[in-house]
């Protein structure tokens, strides 16, 4: 069974369109969230004074801040925009 798309009426060109979502920014997030996560994975595991410490705490912390910058950035950087006139729909 497939998803009809809804159409929502354009408060700016009336037009009934269907929205139009970016998703650059997730993914961008992902990757940035990843690098946040490792950094201070690396950082816990060298404090501790262990090599080993720190490869694991980078493994456990890297998936944790992919999660958190995908689920962030989608939050707050993916709006739906207008395929006609493309300005921001609420």
């Amino acid at each position: 069974m497939t998803k009809k798309p809804i159409k929502i009426q354009c408060p700016y060109c009336g037009e009934l369109v269907v929205p139009v979502r970016k998703s650059r920014a997730r993914w961008v997030g992902g990757a940035t969230g990843a690098g946040l996560g490792a950094k201070v994975g690396g950082s816990f595991g060298i404090a501790s004074g262990l090599i080993g410490g720190a490869i694991v705490a980078t493994w456990l912390t890297v998936p944790v801040g992919v999660g958190l910058g995908y689920l962030l950035a989608e939050k707050a950087f993916t709006k739906s925009r207008c395929p006609k006139c493309n300005e921001k729909l609420n």
